[in-house]
């Protein structure tokens, strides 16, 4: 080229082990895709509790649809907040939507924006193509075409397919000297982008330096913000790959 009441004792946590909390993890998304809703749930907790992010993610989703628990917009609020602390972008993602859609919440599309900014810089494709349309229709945020063109060409970046064509629009329309000038603020992104993938690549490396379960966080059904000005999820093949199932959601099999 961002939850939960219970917390572990320091000791215990510091003698749990990363194949233990992996564990859980791949047992919780075993049985998602069986459709094994309680035990997904306990599985998920048991991993989210020890500090597993995507698991904290996979439990929102859960309290999102109420599978394994009743629904609660409060509790999966709670759940992403915990995951968005150690800056899970999927969990800024949801919360953006959360707020976006006002689940539980006031609607607030401030903060939602601010939201899926952090989710965008992280490398979420729906997030930058959702604040780009914010900033194109002044949907929370102050109406700015340059700012648009920038989360368009970083939605580009990351395969979103329906960015480019908006994208090019805003570039025969804005002044060269604004086209410049956003195109220096999307160098620095995809500096900063590149330097997140080594990082996660590295640490997953370490943590794990023969296999490990698929990290990638379960759907929660189509509670996600269709972007304002009605672009579709289609995508291109993104021009790098977050580590770790970051470029988006996908259903657990079956």
């Amino acid at each position: 080229m961002k939850y939960g009441s219970c917390i572990y004792p320091a000791l215990v946590f510091a003698l749990l082990t990363p194949s233990v909390i992996w564990a859980d993890l791949a047992q919780g998304l075993d049985a998602a895709a069986k459709e094994d809703w309680p035990t997904a749930y306990r599985e998920f907790k048991e991993s989210a509790l020890r500090g597993n992010t995507n698991a904290a993610v996979n439990l929102g989703n859960l309290y999102m649809r109420g599978l394994g628990a009743p629904q609660d917009y409060a509790q999966a609020r709670a759940w992403y907040e915990k995951a968005a602390l150690e800056s899970n972008p999927i969990a800024e993602a949801k919360l953006g939507v959360i707020f976006y859609v006002g689940l539980g919440v006031e609607e607030n599309r401030t903060r939602a924006a601010e939201w899926f900014q952090k989710a965008g810089d992280q490398g979420d494709a729906h997030s930058a193509m959702t604040l780009a349309e914010m900033y194109l229709a002044g949907d929370g945020v102050p109406t700015n075409r340059t700012e648009a063109y920038i989360w368009y060409t970083i939605a580009s970046d990351l395969g979103y397919r329906e960015a480019e064509e908006p994208r090019i629009k805003l570039a025969t329309e804005l002044p060269g000297a604004e086209i410049n000038k956003a195109l220096e603020r999307v160098d620095v992104w995809r500096k900063s982008y590149d330097q997140q993938v080594e990082k996660a690549a590295r640490l997953t490396a370490k943590r794990h330096p023969t296999s490990e379960p698929d990290e990638t966080p379960l759907e929660e059904t189509r509670h996600d913000v269709k972007p304002p000005v009605g672009a579709s999820s289609k995508k291109k093949t993104p021009r790098n790959q977050k580590p770790g199932g970051l470029q988006g959601e996908k259903l657990p099999k079956g």
